[in-house]
C-alpha cells in the first residue's frame, strides 16, 4: 500500500461527497472554506496510504491515521468491515467498526477475481448483494446484504480466503 493506491477512488464517490459539500454554503458554511475542506479531506486521504508512518499513539484513538487505515484495507479476517471513517475515528469507535492494527495487515482482495477488468471488479460486491437478494426468503435476508456486514450467502467466501495467493 502507497501513495498511489490513494488515487484510485471508487467510481460512484462523487454521489455522496458532492452533495455533501454543495450543500454547506446553503447551511451557512463560506464557500472558499467549503472548497478548502474538500480538498483537505481528500489530501488526508491520500496521506492515509502510506506504510512510513508507523502507529501513532492517542491519535490512532481519534483521527483515521494511516495505522488505523491499513486496517481498513486489510483482508485479515479480524480487520474485515473495520475502520470506514475519513478523518475521524470516532465514529466507528462508537458503532462498533473499529480496531486497532496489531496482526500485519494482508493487502488485496478478499476474494481473487482472476481478472483485470475494471467493471468486473468494481461490479463484484454490487452483483453479489443483488445474487443474495435474490434468493432472499424474508425480509432479513433482503435487508441483510444491503446494510449488515459482508456475511451474505454470495459473500460468505470470506471465511474462506485462499491466502496462498496473497502477495503480502
Amino acid at each position: 500500500m502507497n501513495f498511489s493506491v490513494a488515487f484510485r477512488q471508487a467510481w460512484f464517490g462523487p454521489i455522496s461527497k458532492v452533495p455533501f459539500f454543495m450543500v454547506m454554503p446553503f447551511v451557512g458554511f463560506d464557500p472558499s472554506i467549503t472548497v478548502v475542506a474538500g480538498l483537505c479531506s481528500t489530501l488526508w486521504g491520500v496521506v492515509g496510504h502510506t506504510q512510513w508512518i508507523d502507529k501513532l499513539g492517542w491519535l490512532d484513538k481519534i483521527f483515521n491515521t494511516p495505522s488505523t487505515h491499513r486496517v481498513h484495507q486489510g483482508t485479515n479476517l479480524e480487520y474485515i468491515d473495520r475502520n470506514y471513517g475519513n478523518l475521524f475515528i470516532i465514529w466507528d469507535r462508537l458503532f462498533g467498526a473499529y480496531a486497532k492494527e496489531q496482526a500485519p495487515v494482508i493487502f488485496g482482495l478478499v476474494t481473487n477475481l482472476n481478472t483485470n477488468n475494471p467493471l468486473k471488479i468494481t461490479f463484484y460486491t454490487w452483483t453479489a448483494i443483488i445474487k443474495d437478494i435474490r434468493q432472499a426468503r424474508s425480509f432479513y435476508e433482503i435487508i441483510g446484504p444491503i446494510f449488515g456486514p459482508p456475511d451474505g450467502q454470495s459473500r460468505r467466501k470470506l471465511i474462506s480466503i485462499d491466502r496462498s495467493r496473497r502477495v503480502e
